[in-house]
């Protein structure tokens, strides 16, 4: 993992993943590269943009059984989805306060090809998108309320789009 963080406001990180000890191909490693902008003009803004390629041989099978524990090694999209052998994917998330007590929150993440296409007729493709506000009561309660749209080109059955309220609490 190496991070630069010049004057506070603009971090670039990369990690480098190997799945296997002897891995000696592009196959067997995974990497990935996030820039992020905080406050960069004084609004209170967050801004993220991350990429993530994972080869075909990241994670060892062995009839068909994970040898290690791919989730972990990995990690996950912005909605909870794990990464798999030969992902390629580009993250987006910004935050922004529009108030001291309101945050409008944009997330994003598309998946590509192994061809590195998008669209119809490419395998892997697909993408989800999800903006909405949050209203913070105080520190440790706030409410949510977002639009989710999935796409996945190649699906059989249409995607479905999602209206999400929520209340969280933060023990």
């Amino acid at each position: 993992f190496i991070s630069f963080n010049p004057a506070g406001k603009m971090e670039l990180s990369t990690e480098i993943k190997a799945g296997v000890l002897n891995a000696t191909n592009n196959n067997k490693l995974a990497v990935s590269q996030k820039i992020s902008f905080k406050d960069l003009f004084g609004a209170g803004s967050f801004i993220g943009i991350k990429g993530i390629v994972v080869g075909d041989e990241y994670v060892l099978m062995e009839s068909g059984i994970d040898i290690l524990d791919e989730w972990a090694l990995l990690g996950f999209d912005p909605f909870d989805r794990a990464y798999e052998n030969g992902s390629k994917a580009l993250e987006l998330e910004i935050d922004q306060f529009i108030f001291d007590d309101i945050l409008f929150k944009l997330n994003g993440v598309a998946y590509f090809s192994p061809d590195n296409k998008f669209g119809k007729g490419h395998a892997n493709s697909r993408s989800t998108v999800e903006g909405g506000v949050y209203y913070y009561i105080n520190n440790k309660i706030h409410l949510r309320s977002s639009i989710r749209v999935e796409n996945d080109p190649n699906a059989a059955i249409p995607t479905n789009d999602a209206l999400i309220f929520g209340l969280n609490y933060s023990f």
